[in-house]
C-alpha cells in the first residue's frame, strides 16, 4: 500500500467474513511511504483510506481482544473512520473509496478478482496496480483536488470548522436513500437500475471503477492468484515522490 499523497492517509483493511485479519488492520502512512501486506492463498477483504486523523492514547477494549482492557492508539478522522481504532475488524463508515479482493474459480485457474468501488461514495483517487504486465489496473487517475472537485454540490461532505472545503462525496442512495439510487425494491435489477446522472458523473472520474450497484462488469478485473498488487492513494503523483520508508506485515 503505498501513499502518494501530498498529506497522510491512514489505510484500513478488514478481512470477508469467514477470513483471517492480515495484522495489524490499519495504518498511518506519511507522503510517499509505503507498507507490505503478506496476505494468505485464496484471502478476500477490503481496502479504503482514512484522512484528516488526529490520534491519541487511550485505554480501551482492545478489538481483537474484547475482554482485555489495554491501551491503545485511537483517532479521530473526518473519513473513512467508524471504531476510532487505528486497526479493527469493523468496515469505515461511508462515503469512502473501497478497493475489493474476492478469489474467484474458473474450470482452469485460480482468480483473484479485484475492483475499486465508488458504489458508497469517495474520499481519495485509488489504484489497484497488479505486478503481472498481463493484468489490467483498476480504479481511479485523477488528483485528489480534482476528484473531490467534481462531486456534484448536493453529494459533498465539507470540512468541519472554518475550512470549508470538501473532503468527501456522497453517493446518491447514501444521500436520498431512494431506491432508484440504491438499486432496491422494485429497482433491483440491473434491468430496472440504471445509471443516474451521479452516477455517469462518477463514471467520468474513474473510468475503471464500480460507479454504482449494476454497473458494467468490465469494472472489475481478474489475475491468477499469486499476483502481487500495489494499492496507490492519490496515483497521478505516484513515481514523483521520493520514498520514505516501508514496513511489512
Amino acid at each position: 500500500i503505498y501513499n502518494a499523497c501530498q498529506f497522510p492517509v491512514w489505510p484500513a483493511w478488514i478481512p470477508n467474513a469467514g477470513v483471517a485479519q492480515i495484522a495489524p488492520g490499519g495504518a498511518k502512512l506519511q507522503p510517499y511511504e509505503s507498507i507490505h501486506l503478506l496476505a494468505p492463498w485464496g484471502w478476500s477483504g477490503r481496502f479504503w483510506g482514512r484522512t484528516d486523523c488526529s490520534s491519541s492514547i487511550a485505554a480501551i477494549n482492545s478489538c481483537n481482544t474484547a475482554n482485555n482492557h489495554t491501551m491503545n492508539t485511537m483517532i479521530d478522522c473526518e473519513t473513512g473512520d467508524r471504531n476510532g481504532e487505528l486497526g479493527c475488524s469493523s468496515p469505515g463508515l461511508p462515503p469512502a473509496t473501497l478497493v475489493e479482493f474476492t478469489p474467484l474459480r474458473d474450470p482452469h485457474a485460480l482468480l483473484d478478482h479485484y475492483d475499486v468501488s465508488l458504489v458508497d461514495g469517495y474520499n481519495l483517487p485509488v489504484r489497484v496496480i497488479p505486478s503481472s504486465s498481463s493484468c489490467k489496473s483498476a480504479g481511479c487517475s485523477a488528483s485528489a483536488a480534482d476528484l473531490l472537485a467534481r462531486c456534484p454540490p448536493e453529494l459533498a461532505i465539507r470540512r468541519s470548522g472554518g475550512d470549508a472545503g470538501v473532503i468527501a462525496c456522497k453517493s446518491p442512495c447514501l444521500a436520498f436513500k431512494e431506491d432508484r439510487y440504491c438499486c432496491t425494491g422494485e429497482y433491483g435489477s440491473a434491468r430496472k437500475c440504471r445509471p443516474s446522472p451521479y452516477s455517469r458523473c462518477f463514471k467520468r472520474s474513474c473510468p475503471d471503477a464500480y460507479s454504482y450497484a449494476f454497473d458494467s462488469l468490465d469494472s472489475g478485473f481478474a489475475c491468477p492468484s499469486g499476483a502481487e498488487y500495489t494499492i496507490v492513494f492519490c496515483p497521478r503523483s505516484y513515481g514523483h515522490g521520493s520514498s520514505e520508508g516501508s514496513r511489512s506485515w
